[in-house]
């Protein structure tokens, strides 16, 4: 059995996310971290042989956030971003533009309000 809409619009926000993303640190965060992706698939995609390459790009991103305040902010707001999109899929009924094949309309993914500047 497929995806549900649900997950395959996720799927596409989080897609949408990592197009925009000019970092190649923040766009492996983005598919693991809240694309729920296996590091194995992600470090196929960005030159890895295998998930460790993928794990230590993660390890050095998220502990450079706790030092650096605006890298912690724009993760933050990304993972905020995604929870609100997720909502907007969730409960369709509140949000018309959602159509039944999964696509968003792109009145409701204004993704780039949410960068902090890296």
């Amino acid at each position: 059995m497929g995806k549900d809409l649900r997950a395959i619009a996720v799927d596409r926000i989080i897609e949408r996310l990592v197009a925009e993303e000019k970092d190649r640190r923040v766009a492996i965060w983005l598919r693991v971290r809240l694309g729920g992706e296996r590091m194995t698939a992600v470090a196929l995609d960005f030159g890895y042989r295998d998930g460790s390459g993928v794990h230590r790009v993660l390890q050095g991103l998220e502990a450079r956030a706790k030092s650096d305040r605006t890298l912690a902010r724009y993760l933050k707001s990304l993972q905020k971003g995604n929870v609100k999109y997720q909502e907007l899929i969730l409960y369709p009924r509140l949000y018309p533009r959602i159509t039944m094949d999964g696509h968003l309309d792109d009145v409701f993914l204004p993704f780039s309000d949410y960068r902090c500047g890296l």
